[in-house]
């Protein structure tokens, strides 16, 4: 997940988030969960187009493009 700390819709989202974190990062997972703080790591932000917070970006092992999405946002 891509946010800020004063979004307040990342705040919202953010147990949700780290109790899904939780059940998917184990050391037999073929998936990870991870949040960039894009105050902190704007580079980083900027490099994925990250234009509103939060933002969800699934990359494929080893990559470093997302996979596209291209279904609706409900």
């Amino acid at each position: 997940m891509f946010s800020a700390p004063w979004c307040r819709h990342c705040k919202e989202f953010q147990p949700i988030w780290s109790e899904l974190a939780e059940l998917v990062n184990t050391q037999d997972s073929k998936f990870a969960i991870a949040q960039v703080d894009c105050t902190k790591h704007s580079k980083l932000c900027h490099e994925n187009d990250i234009t509103g917070y939060p933002s969800l970006l699934y990359f494929h092992k080893n990559s470093f493009s997302p996979v596209e999405y291209k279904g609706t946002r409900d």
